[in-house]
């Protein structure tokens, strides 16, 4: 399985207002510096707890035709085409009645119910299964579960107080409340 980002969000998963009141952060000539730390917080949270945060398009890819799996990088929102690609370049466009899915779920499936009608034809070596999908809580901050905001800012306040990766006393590591947080409704082994 490859997973491909078709289209980025469009907003942030934290405003950087939140953030810099949350650092007590009260001039602007290191809102650059924060806004580039909001977003590998986002990234880094979003890579461990297997989700996406604002809204996205994705596109899933397979070598083989899969008959039931759990989508990746939930909350789904909508299946938004299934095709196969196959070995002759061409693309066959499967029909929406022949698949299920369940949008919103904490891990959300995906049932391709029309798999025996598809069998018979011969997929592409690499990327033969493919599926595009929009997935996200939505397309506002105000979208985003407030702990998973406040892993971000927790996570931000870290770097910004911890700009070098390790000290001559100590290691600074990620703090611990972070995983803490997240790990509630993280998605393991996709």
């Amino acid at each position: 399985m490859r997973i491909y980002q078709l289209t980025s969000p469009q907003n942030n998963a934290i405003e950087l207002a939140e953030v810099k009141a949350h650092l007590r952060v009260d001039y602007d000539e290191e809102d650059d510096m924060i806004a580039g730390l909001i977003d590998a917080a986002t990234l880094q949270c979003e890579k461990y707890q297997n989700r996406t945060y604002i809204n996205q398009n994705l596109k899933v890819t397979f070598d083989d035709l899969i008959k039931c799996i759990n989508i990746p990088r939930p909350p789904l929102i909508s299946i938004n085409s299934v095709k196969l690609n196959l070995e002759d370049g061409s693309q066959v466009v499967v029909d929406s009645d022949d698949y299920l899915y369940d949008p919103g779920a904490h891990q959300s499936k995906f049932y391709f119910s029309g798999f025996d009608d598809y069998i018979g034809y011969t997929l592409k070596e690499r990327n033969g299964f493919e599926i595009e999908l929009t997935a996200g809580y939505g397309e506002l901050t105000t979208d985003i579960p407030s702990d998973i905001k406040l892993a971000i800012k927790l996570l931000v306040g870290h770097w910004h107080q911890n700009r070098e990766t390790s000290s001559r006393l100590r290691v600074n590591e990620i703090p611990y409340g972070v995983y803490s947080i997240l790990s509630k409704d993280r998605i393991k082994n996709v």
